[in-house]
């Protein structure tokens, strides 16, 4: 795709998003002046793309492409800045990312550790009926649950992204190593086929039992983590 293609995508994303926060009541500001004098605390001459309000609901939303140079360092103070500010969040929404809909609420509605390690357990209960793919299924919906769980926990503005984007992004920051990284990557191929109704190209059963270990690998790292910063 090039620059002036990409330019495209992200306007009519840009409107898409607008359209739709429009549509559920939520007041929206997109003129970077109008954005700016909405913001009652300083953002060091950052501006967002949006400015997205609803009672005590509070948006800062950044736009761009995946392709795009990111630095997530920058994006992780932002967060923290705004964070400060109760009702207040940051985020960045790519064409490629969740659907606009999907960007709206809080993190809240993400499942909690102990939800996803109840899926771990769901999970394994199959494997031990022998239903591994479908085993699969579930200890994914927990695994992911936890990356954007995790992302949220570290200021990554990227919890409402793609699983393949949490992947590299929780990667390129170290919350994940290499085997990790790799492991999900082809149980998230796997996860794919199965969802969509098409035929594994792997066993099914040794698949199921990496992917358990890796979301109870994660949980016992990142739930520990989040108890100690509570």
């Amino acid at each position: 795709m090039n620059a002036a293609e990409s330019s495209t995508v992200l306007s009519a994303y840009l409107a898409e998003l607008v359209h739709t926060y429009q549509q559920r009541g939520y007041q929206v500001y997109r003129e970077p002046g109008e954005v700016v004098a909405h913001i009652p605390f300083d953002l060091g001459g950052y501006r967002p793309d949006l400015l997205v309000e609803k009672g005590d609901e509070h948006l800062l939303i950044e736009v761009r492409s995946e392709r795009s140079p990111f630095s997530i360092d920058r994006f992780q103070d932002l967060t923290l800045m705004v964070r400060q500010h109760p009702g207040w969040r940051f985020l960045v929404a790519t064409p490629n990312g969740q659907h606009p809909a999907q960007l709206l609420g809080v993190t809240d509605e993400l499942l909690s550790w102990q939800a996803a390690q109840q899926q771990a357990a769901t999970a394994q209960l199959l494997l031990s009926q022998g239903q591994p793919a479908a085993a699969v299924l579930v200890a994914w919906a927990g695994l992911e649950a936890l990356l954007r769980r995790h992302a949220e926990q570290v200021a990554l503005p990227i919890d409402r992204q793609s699983s393949r984007t949490l992947l590299n992004y929780l990667y390129s920051q170290g919350e994940i190593s290499i085997p990790q990284y790799d492991q999900a990557l082809e149980l998230s191929a796997l996860r794919n086929r199965l969802a969509h109704g098409y035929q594994p190209t792997q066993p099914v059963e040794p698949a199921a039992r990496q992917l358990l270990a890796l979301l109870n690998e994660l949980l016992q790292e990142w739930s520990a983590e989040a108890q100690q910063a509570a």
